[in-house]
C-alpha cells in the first residue's frame, strides 16, 4: 500500500458534501471575525477564535486533499454508517454510536470515526457477541446489544 493510500480519509459523496459545507461555514466565520480584529485589543478572544478557526480550516482543507471517495458498499466495509449499541459487561453501562468519517466524529454526541480502535474491534462481530477492547483504563469486555448499517446520509 502506498503512502498516499495509507493517509487517505475515506468519504462517501455525502461525506464530501458535508466536508465542503463545513469548509464554507468556517471560511465565512473567518471573514466575520476578520471584520472585528482591527478594533479588538491584542490577544483578545476575537484573535484567539480567529486563530482556532484558521487551524480548523487548515485541517479541513487537508482532510479534503487526502480524501478518497468511495461508494456505499466500500464505506460499509469500513463501518461508515454503522449504528451500534454496546454494554460494558462489568458495569452494565451502555452506549450508542454511529460510525462516521474522522472530521465528523464527536464522541460526546455518539459519533466516532471508522479509524477508532472501538470500531476496528467491533468489525466482524455480531449482535450478542462479547469482544475485548484495550482502553487507557485497561482491558474491557463489551457486549454488542445491537448493530445495524444505517443510511449513508
Amino acid at each position: 500500500m502506498n503512502k498516499e493510500r495509507e493517509n487517505a480519509i475515506v468519504l462517501t459523496q455525502g461525506g464530501l458534501e458535508r466536508l465542503n459545507q463545513l469548509i464554507s461555514q468556517t471560511e465565512q466565520r473567518l471573514r466575520e471575525l476578520s471584520k472585528w480584529l482591527p478594533d479588538a485589543p491584542a490577544l483578545s478572544p476575537a484573535h484567539e477564535e480567529y486563530y482556532l478557526e484558521s487551524i480548523k480550516l487548515k485541517k479541513l482543507i487537508e482532510t479534503r486533499g487526502n480524501a478518497r471517495i468511495v461508494n456505499n458498499d466500500e464505506a460499509a466495509q469500513l463501518g461508515i454508517g454503522l449504528h451500534f449499541k454496546i454494554m460494558d459487561v462489568s458495569t452494565g453501562e451502555a452506549e450508542e454510536y454511529k460510525v462516521t468519517a474522522p472530521f465528523e466524529s464527536d464522541p460526546t454526541r455518539g459519533k466516532i470515526s471508522y479509524q477508532s480502535p472501538l470500531v476496528k474491534s467491533i468489525m466482524g462481530h455480531k449482535e450478542g457477541e462479547i469482544f475485548e477492547l484495550l482502553t487507557p483504563e485497561g482491558q474491557k469486555k463489551l457486549k454488542i446489544l445491537s448493530i445495524a448499517i444505517g443510511p449513508h446520509s
